[in-house]
């Protein structure tokens, strides 16, 4: 960077990889240029936050240097970066469809959270299964990136019962095993009753 401005071939290369088609590499561009300074187009800043893949790791680089403004604001809500932290908790490749369901309160670690219900499916051909993504804060102009109680949980979505219970139910293990004593729950014949009820 010190030979950005001095040398036009650094420049040339720097702006290169921000063109480039692989947008990990483009958002460590855009953030290298940004930390010194120097300007980044606005069509690639909308192009990494509207990335499902990339906007959660995007903000969170924006916020460690200070920079949350020149996020983009159509993309800059708990919602599309709960998205973005589901997709990227996953061990599919490419996920084909994650659609924003509902979203609700949540006591975790002491205190009211919100966690956000989406449905998903890796293969356009797949059923729709439950993904939940938390935890953020009850002040939706507030955003966090860490994503605790966030899983795709290969969980298909019984379409003969009421999907806001389906949700429920998941969140309800989420919670249980996010406790050390709670993970045992799973681990003898009370999960079968508890997965039924």
């Amino acid at each position: 960077m010190p030979f950005y401005s001095k040398n036009a071939s650094v420049a040339k290369f720097i702006n290169k990889l921000l063109s480039s088609k692989d947008a990990g590499l483009q958002l460590n561009a855009a953030i290298l240029l940004l930390k010194n300074k120097k300007n980044v187009p606005d069509s690639i800043l909308l192009s990494l936050a509207k990335s499902d893949k990339y906007r959660a790791d995007f903000y969170e680089a924006l916020k460690k240097i200070d920079l949350e403004e020149k996020f983009p604001t159509v993309y800059r809500s708990q919602e599309e970066i709960a998205k973005s932290i589901l997709v990227t908790d996953n061990g599919y490749n490419e996920i084909d469809s994650v659609q924003f369901v509902s979203g609700t309160t949540v006591d975790y670690d002491g205190s009211k959270e919100l966690v956000y219900f989406f449905k998903y499916r890796a293969k356009e051909e797949d059923e729709w299964k439950i993904g939940i993504s938390g935890v953020q804060p009850l002040n939706k102009n507030e955003i966090n990136t860490i994503g605790e109680l966030t899983k795709l949980t290969d969980k298909k979505i019984n379409n003969e019962e009421d999907l806001n219970v389906q949700f429920q139910n998941e969140l309800k293990k989420m919670l249980i095993l996010s406790h050390k004593s709670g993970r045992n729950f799973y681990l003898n014949d009370n999960y079968n009753r508890y997965d039924n009820e």
